[in-house]
């Protein structure tokens, strides 16, 4: 709001003779960017996106609480980890050909 209210308020006193054009081309840079930046995070997301390691069921890991922060105890060592339900799994932008991710820690 503030960053897009104010530089058109000034463009708008600047050419007062050719207001439209003048919002226009202030306009114009915003609506290109959210154009620009959509392809661009999914071709970034393509490339770097990881899934995640899965360490196994709810009811299959051991698990702790920290200050606050969830561990379980995966490959010996305990590493911090989030429970991923069905509804934020469906969520990901992931895993396009490979398996589907299921519920657990990750």
């Amino acid at each position: 709001g503030l960053c897009y209210t104010a530089p058109i308020t000034s463009i708008l006193r600047w050419f007062p003779d050719k207001k439209g054009l003048a919002t226009g081309a202030a306009v114009a840079p915003y609506a290109l960017g959210g154009m620009f930046a959509a392809p661009l995070i999914e071709a970034l997301r393509t490339v770097f996106f990881k899934p995640p390691v899965y360490a196994g069921a709810a009811s299959e890991v051991e698990t702790k609480l920290e200050a606050g922060r969830q561990f379980v105890k995966y490959n010996g060592e305990w590493h911090e980890a989030v429970l991923a339900l069905s509804d934020d799994l469906a969520k990901l932008p992931c895993c396009g050909e490979e398996a589907p991710l299921a519920e657990g820690f990750y």
